[in-house]
């Protein structure tokens, strides 16, 4: 074995030893060979689905969405009030919050929250199964997989490392912009009938990037002030926030600005017309 390979193989074990003692032995956390496997599979499902689909009728899942949506709802609604009366509870600086270090139940509390946050990210990778199967490839963007992919490693860091501090409003505003979002699936996967009241999509891509801006706010001010908050994590997030407002910003502008310029030209060219 070379020396290279031993120093990455050690970085590992020692990154693995030395998380938060109290979620070390948590479901699915003690290691990151769980979480990559599900990620693999994920991206194999992706390849491997896309092409078997591709010569398929897409299937009928309407049965299935509208329940598994309006579930999810549910679930982010739970998660957002809970990490909010937690927080409450414990007086949560909005500024900066260092990680607790005790097992007071309210700190043991919102780390179980953190936790649970993580898992609903693993649920919700179901979303791309549902495009894949239903045939809308169009949904599946890099956006899309890059999103998936990397919150569900953010999350387990954040499990793993920081279970709680300030990484409680990544788990309050993800939560209550889910809830929006999923609402929105939901309504959708009723039938075509409901699209005259989802006139709202381009609001919620909006509000996804106010999310976006407010927790970039949040995380710097954890590097500012230094209030105990893990800064090589605070950096990670940030970056990581930096990264989603700049594709989110990107498919606005190409879902809605170019698509509102194409509108009026129409109406232009009509006008010239008449």
């Amino acid at each position: 074995m070379s020396a290279a390979i031993q120093r990455i193989i050690d970085a590992y074990s020692f990154a693995m030893d030395n998380g938060d003692p109290r979620t070390n032995n948590w479901f699915l956390i003690d290691s990151l060979l769980p979480s990559a496997l599900i990620m693999i599979s994920y991206l194999i499902f992706i390849h491997v689905g896309s092409k078997v689909m591709k010569h398929r009728s897409p299937l009928q899942l309407r049965w299935l969405l509208v329940p598994y949506n309006f579930a999810l709802v549910l679930m982010s609604a739970y998660l957002c009030i809970q990490i909010f009366s937690a927080a409450y509870e414990a007086r949560y600086s909005v500024v900066c919050q260092a990680v607790e270090s005790s097992e007071h139940p309210w700190v043991m509390k919102m780390a179980k929250l953190i936790w649970l946050f993580y898992i609903s990210k693993i649920v919700e990778l179901l979303d791309t199964v549902f495009f894949i199967l239903r045939k809308k490839f169009n949904q599946v963007s890099f956006l899309h997989c890059y999103h998936h992919c990397t919150i569900v490693f953010n999350t387990w860091m954040g499990v793993k490392y920081a279970p709680g501090g300030q990484n409680f409003l990544i788990g309050l505003l993800n939560s209550f912009v889910h809830v929006v979002m999923y609402a929105y699936y939901g309504l959708s996967a009723l039938g075509p009938h409901m699209q005259k009241y989802l006139w709202w999509k381009r609001h919620l891509t909006q509000l996804q990037l106010v999310q976006f801006f407010a927790l970039l706010a949040h995380m710097m001010s954890a590097l500012v002030y230094n209030c105990g908050y893990p800064l090589w994590f605070a950096t990670i997030q940030l970056l990581y926030i930096i990264s989603l407002i700049i594709l989110f910003i990107n498919f606005y502008i190409k879902s809605y600005q170019k698509k509102q310029v194409k509108m009026n030209g129409k109406d232009e060219d009509i006008l010239k017309k008449d």
